[in-house]
């Protein structure tokens, strides 16, 4: 099971986990970014793209399979697919 950190414990009574073949519109996805598993959030659009926002580039429109989500062996960086409960 994938939770988020402790201090955002509030959180999970909001949010539930999703898998990658159930994403819809609106789901937040988390990334690994060095040791955090947290370190980047994107949320799901449609079409396999994501909205995110970089520091460098500013808030851009993306495919999934962009390789800024994955390792350089191919992996991918996603930690986790939330879907806020209604």
């Amino acid at each position: 099971e994938v939770r988020f950190p402790p201090e955002t414990a509030s959180t999970n009574d909001q949010i539930y986990v999703v898998k990658i073949e159930n994403l819809k519109e609106g789901d937040i996805i988390s990334y690994k970014w060095g040791r955090s598993n947290y370190a980047h959030l994107s949320m799901y659009l449609c079409n396999n793209t994501v909205i995110h926002s970089q520091a460098d580039c500013g808030t851009e429109i993306t495919d999934l399979e962009n390789p800024y989500f994955f390792y350089a062996n191919g992996k991918s960086r996603a930690t986790g697919i939330w879907r806020l409960k209604q």
